[in-house]
Formats: structure tokens, sequence, C-alpha cells
């Protein structure tokens, strides 16, 4: 797949692809004949994954160091960390919310938490 397409399965722009290109985050893909890079769905899931960790709040430094780890120790332990410290989860995933999702958020939290044994 050209870049377009990976970019808009992961609902990014190609200039973020790009980004992560220039930063290290995403390795540089093989390229056709034509110059055009070739995307692979391991390239996919990746920037899905890196996408998944920022939204929670992890810095791309921390998300890369997160998924370059051979084992993924290192993405268990910042999901532990999370799942800890309900209010930084809250906080991660309530980012970019009006006011009145936030708080249906919380009144949907503090009952998940409640009804967990």
């Amino acid at each position: 797949m050209r870049i377009g397409e990976l970019a808009g399965l992961a609902g990014v722009t190609t200039r973020t692809v790009r980004h992560y290109h220039r930063i290290g985050l995403l390795p540089e893909p093989s390229r056709r004949e034509n110059g055009y890079r070739r995307y692979e769905l391991r390239d996919l899931v990746l920037l899905l994954r890196t996408r998944r960790l920022v939204e929670l709040g992890l810095s791309l430094e921390e998300a890369a160091d997160a998924l370059s780890s051979d084992n993924g120790g290192d993405l268990v332990e910042i999901v532990q960390e999370l799942d800890a410290d309900p209010e930084a989860l809250l906080a991660a995933v309530s980012a970019g919310m009006s006011a009145a999702q936030v708080r249906c958020l919380r009144l949907m939290f503090a009952y998940w938490q409640e009804d967990m044994p």
C-alpha cells in the first residue's frame, strides 16, 4: 500500500507518517521501482499502536521506547501503570473532550470501579 492508503487506514495524515519516519518512530519502507514507498501490514500495525499510545497520553519518545522493546515489557509496564492510576488514565482518555463528555466519562468510570470485584 502507498503512504496515503496507510495514513487513511490509521486515521492520520501523510505528513504525520513522514514525521514519524524523520524522527525514527517508523522505519523507512522499501520503495517500488517508481520511487513510491511500499508499506506492509506490519507498518500499519506499528502506526496504529503508536497512535493509540499517544492517545493515552504518552509522548512520541515514550511511545517509541515502549514499542522498541523486544518482548513488549515496557509496554506492559506502561499499561499496568495506567491501570494502577485511574485518574491518570481518565485524564489521558478525556484529553480534548468537552466538560460534559468528561463528566459522563467520570460517571461511567466510577460505576465501572464499583462494579469490579
